[in-house]
């Protein structure tokens, strides 16, 4: 008998840790009860679902704090979680923010970072994925101000999958996290994407949108980079120095000196997957100091 109750305690905590709450269509404030279907406020180590439609912002202390005893903030498709941090700012957010573990599900919504501050997501990456990679971020991602840094915090990892449309506006920064793969379906703005540490981070732009996203910023750090879908690169001040591969689709408007900067990098060379790949060059001319290989 024993045996029995106690399995039952269990599972009833099993629940209460993943139990679910959705924000009403007029929501404006997370730390009211009448903000929710349910009418009661989320106890800690919920998941909060934004429904589609909803756009939701963060800016208080008070909201950060709130959301930080979360599990999860769950952006549907069509909504907006959008997270202000004022200049010479840092706020964090240890919360995931993803819509669904699966990276192949399209149905997801939005991340927005406003300010000029910086804003760290230190999830540490409860939430894994199809083939056991990291799906904490696993939404669209709009930078629009400052910079905003994932998974600040987690050393290491084999795949971190977990964006799908990236934009990064002028003068805003995208910084990688540690050694790992970032998949991304589309990068598209005038910023910069980045890192900081002194492993090597894969970005690998594998498209499932029929249109080819266009990128007129830079990429910098150590970084590798590998397009499998398709993409137009417009920027000529990328500077990541490690490997460029193409299995895709891609459009260069500046190769540059051996070296140098360029529209895909400063390696001094390019491997193309004679099967698949697609260089098409944008430039009206210039002398290439850098090495083709397939």
């Amino acid at each position: 008998m024993k045996k029995v109750i106690l399995a039952c305690s269990f599972l009833l905590s099993f629940c209460a840790l993943s139990a679910e709450y959705r924000l009403r269509s007029n929501a404006v404030r997370w730390q009211a009860a009448e903000s929710y279907e349910e009418n009661v406020l989320p106890p800690e180590n919920s998941d909060i679902i934004i429904p589609s439609g909803l756009e939701i912002s963060v800016s208080s202390d008070g909201d950060f704090a709130f959301l930080n005893t979360m599990n999860s903030v769950k952006p549907q498709k069509n909504s907006f979680l959008v997270v202000h941090v004022q200049e010479n700012m840092t706020n964090e957010l240890s919360c995931a923010i993803y819509a669904t573990a699966d990276k192949h599900n399209t149905e997801v919504g939005t991340l927005v970072k406003e300010g000029k501050g910086v804003l760290n997501l230190v999830s540490p990456g409860r939430i894994l994925g199809n083939y056991n990679e990291l799906a904490d971020c696993n939404v669209h991602v709009q930078v629009r101000a400052g910079r905003l840094f994932p998974f600040k915090g987690i050393s290491r990892h084999s795949n971190f999958r977990f964006f799908k449309r990236v934009f990064v506006a002028q003068d805003a920064v995208l910084e990688l996290p540690p050694l790992g793969t970032c998949e991304m379906w589309a990068l598209e703005g005038h910023g910069m994407v980045t890192n900081s540490n002194t492993d090597n981070v894969q970005i690998s732009l594998t498209s499932l949108y029929s249109e080819r996203s266009v990128f007129y910023g830079s990429i910098g750090g150590k970084l590798s980079m590998n397009v499998s879908g398709g993409m137009y690169l417009y920027g000529t001040e990328s500077s990541f120095n490690a490997n460029a591969l193409v299995s895709g689709f891609v459009g260069v408007m500046s190769f540059g000196a051996a070296n140098e900067p360029g529209s895909y990098g400063a390696t001094d060379w390019y491997r193309i997957d004679p099967g698949s790949a697609y260089v098409e060059y944008l430039g009206n001319g210039e002398t290439v100091g850098k090495k083709f290989g397939l």
